[in-house]
């Protein structure tokens, strides 16, 4: 993967990952990572899980994650890809080129299997924008990268406004779907199952239920994850103390926050900082 360089192109806004063999740890991205992710599979395949749901990845398809979902990417033999990342704030000086219905079409069927042509038109746009991300003498080089990027965004939107997603979504996926849009939306403010059962009309017990068939894991562990991956996206992005993050994510105190973070990565919130962002606040 390569990242921005300096002030120029932040890597917190762009990424991007050249043709070639899966190398562990570079896509998806890590859990500061609050940006849309796009893969391409060149050869081979892998299995894709968005939001605890499993895709599987062939030659020729697409897959785009919103900065909403979390991604985890298992290649198998021969999985070669491309891919792109980028922040909304990347692109603040265009027009937003994604239609609501499209982030919702993303969203629900992420998937798409391309055509001979398609593949080939946004090959060639990743190619040019990784030639111009990697020319550091070009005078213009932030501007002429965002506007490709731009433009590389509108293919993706017609591409995905054009065609069906690879993938039906059965009512159980739906109702998966469904709570994960819920929990991103309000994972700070409440940690209860029964919470986005009530919200689902469902029952407590039915929704642990699809959640555990479908994605292998409790309703109690999914919560957890959302809640502690914010907080070491807090913790390794921004100067806020411990005790301001507990408070933003809405803990009694700092010393419960710091009980609940230990369960997950085996150390305190003060002990991830110093590990993966030397000099940070305590």
């Amino acid at each position: 993967m390569e990242r921005g360089c300096g002030d120029i192109i932040p890597e917190e806004h762009f990424r991007i990952v050249p043709p070639g063999e899966y190398l562990p740890g570079c896509m998806p991205f890590d859990a500061s990572w609050d940006g849309v992710e796009l893969v391409l599979c060149l050869t081979g395949s892998a299995v894709l899980s968005i939001d605890g749901v499993r895709y599987g990845l062939e030659g020729g398809t697409l897959a785009a994650m919103m900065p909403f979902q979390g991604a985890e990417l298992s290649p198998g033999e021969g999985f070669t890809m491309l891919g792109l990342a980028f922040t909304f704030d990347f692109l603040t000086d265009f027009p937003f080129t994604l239609k609501p219905c499209v982030v919702e079409r993303i969203a629900a069927g992420p998937l798409l299997s391309l055509t001979r042509p398609q593949r080939k038109l946004l090959a060639e746009y990743h190619a040019l924008i990784l030639r111009q991300y990697r020319d550091r003498e070009h005078p213009s080089r932030a501007e002429v990268v965002k506007a490709l990027v731009f433009a590389f965004l509108a293919e993706v939107g017609h591409i995905y406004t054009g065609q069906r997603t690879a993938s039906a979504c059965s009512h159980r996926e739906a109702i998966v779907h469904d709570f994960f849009g819920l929990l991103h939306a309000f994972h700070r403010s409440c940690r209860e199952p029964a919470f986005y059962a009530e919200k689902l009309c469902l029952t407590t017990k039915y929704l642990s239920r699809v959640l555990k068939e479908v994605t292998g894991r409790a309703i109690y562990a999914w919560i957890s994850d959302f809640v502690v991956k914010d907080a070491k996206r807090l913790l390794r992005t921004t100067d806020l103390t411990v005790e301001e993050i507990s408070e933003r994510l809405r803990f009694p105190n700092a010393s419960f926050f710091g009980r609940y973070f230990k369960k997950n990565p085996g150390m305190t919130p003060l002990g991830f900082r110093k590990a993966f962002r030397p000099g940070g606040r305590g």
